[in-house]
């Protein structure tokens, strides 16, 4: 399984874990260009990937008040539910 989070995460399996990783262009040398994808932690299940995903995404959201805070987690939790929809159509799909 693939799962793109948004433009710079994803979440991929294997028959373990659930893998976070984070997008990344590689800055020098023969590869300069190549998209990588670099591990970031490795999880039992994809809701313990997706609370890794939104705390590193609230760490880099720079929200200084509650408002913002609240507003951010209400965006990040439509996203959320939105790639849990996507998740059940595939696998009705199948």
């Amino acid at each position: 399984m693939i799962l793109e989070l948004d433009e710079k995460y994803r979440v991929i399996s294997d028959k373990m874990n659930m893998i976070l990783q984070e997008k990344s262009i590689v800055k020098s040398g023969k590869n300069k260009g190549d998209v990588i994808y670099k591990d970031i932690g490795y999880f039992g299940n994809l809701s313990a990937a997706l609370h890794k995903y939104t705390h590193l995404k609230l760490n880099k959201s720079g929200v200084s008040t509650v408002d913002e805070l609240v507003k951010f987690l209400n965006k990040l939790e439509k996203k959320i539910d939105e790639i849990g929809k996507e998740i059940n159509l595939k696998v009705w799909n199948k």
